[in-house]
C-alpha cells in the first residue's frame, strides 16, 4: 500500500484519494484495512446515517434466529453506524450484494474489523466463525431487516424540535436534523417490558420483497392483576 498521502484535502475527498492510492492487498491486513477504509468512504457518501439502540431492544434483537442466507437480505449497497449505549461501543456497518462488513469500535480504543461472505449456509452458521463480533453481527442483520414500525424505530432530529416531531411528525423536522448532519433513526426507546407479559420478541417473515424483521407481541398473563394498579388510597 502506498503511504504517500496529502491530508490536506476535505473529508468527502480524503476517503477517495485514499482508496485511490491503495495498492491490491497482498494479505489479510490490507484487505481489511481497504474494507474499513470503503465503509467509511461510503458512511459519509450516504450522509452519515446511524442508529442510535436503547438497551432494552438489544437482547430481543440479537437472540432472533437469523436462518436465512445473506444473499436474502434485500438491502444492498447501504452502509451505517451503530451507536450502543454507553461504554458498549459502536460499530460501522456497510452491506453488498456478496459482502458484510462491520468494524467495530471500542470506548477503551480498540477496533476490530469482519465480514461476512455469501455462501449457502445460513447467516446464524456464519456467524459462529466470529465469536468477538456476534452480537455486533447480530444486531447489523437485524437492523437490515427490520421494518419501520413506528413503535419500535423513529427518526432522530434536533433537540429543540423533538417535541413539536412527537406531536405533528412533520417531515421539515427530519429534513432539518439531515441538513444539520444528524441522520439517524432511534431504536427500542419506546419499547417496555412490561410485568406479566409471556416473551415477545422478533422473528423474520418473507414477504414479497425479501425477508423481514417485525416485533412478535407477547401474551398478558393475569391480565387482571396487570391492570390493577396499586395507588395507595381507597385501599388500593
Amino acid at each position: 500500500m502506498s503511504k504517500e498521502l496529502d491530508y490536506a484535502v476535505p473529508i468527502d475527498e480524503f476517503y477517495h484519494i485514499l482508496l485511490d492510492k491503495c495498492e491490491e492487498p497482498t494479505d489479510e491486513d490490507e484487505y481489511m484495512y481497504q474494507l474499513r477504509a470503503a465503509a467509511e468512504c461510503n458512511w459519509y457518501a450516504q450522509k452519515r446515517p446511524f442508529y442510535k439502540v436503547w438497551p432494552s431492544v438489544i437482547p430481543y434483537l440479537t437472540k432472533t434466529r437469523l436462518d436465512i442466507k445473506l444473499t436474502d437480505i434485500p438491502a444492498q449497497n447501504r452502509t451505517f453506524a451503530i451507536f450502543m449505549p454507553a461504554g458498549q461501543g459502536s460499530a460501522l456497518v456497510t452491506k453488498t450484494s456478496q459482502v458484510l462488513a462491520l468494524v467495530v469500535l471500542m470506548p477503551n480504543g480498540e477496533s476490530g474489523t469482519t465480514r461476512l461472505d455469501a455462501c449457502d449456509r445460513t447467516i446464524d452458521q456464519t456467524i459462529r466463525e466470529h465469536p468477538d463480533f456476534t452480537p455486533f453481527l447480530r444486531l447489523a442483520v437485524a437492523i437490515l431487516l427490520l421494518e419501520n414500525d413506528p413503535s419500535i424505530i423513529e427518526r432522530e432530529v434536533l433537540n429543540r424540535d423533538r417535541l413539536k416531531w412527537k406531536e405533528h411528525r412533520n417531515s421539515k423536522y427530519v429534513k432539518r436534523a439531515i441538513q444539520r448532519g444528524v441522520n439517524g433513526w432511534r431504536i427500542g426507546e419506546k419499547l417496555e417490558v412490561i410485568p406479566h407479559v409471556r416473551r415477545p420478541h422478533f422473528a423474520i417473515r418473507h414477504t414479497r420483497n425479501g425477508p423481514v424483521l417485525r416485533p412478535i407481541k407477547g401474551s398478558i398473563v393475569h391480565r387482571e392483576a396487570v391492570e390493577k394498579v396499586p395507588t395507595g388510597r381507597l385501599d388500593k
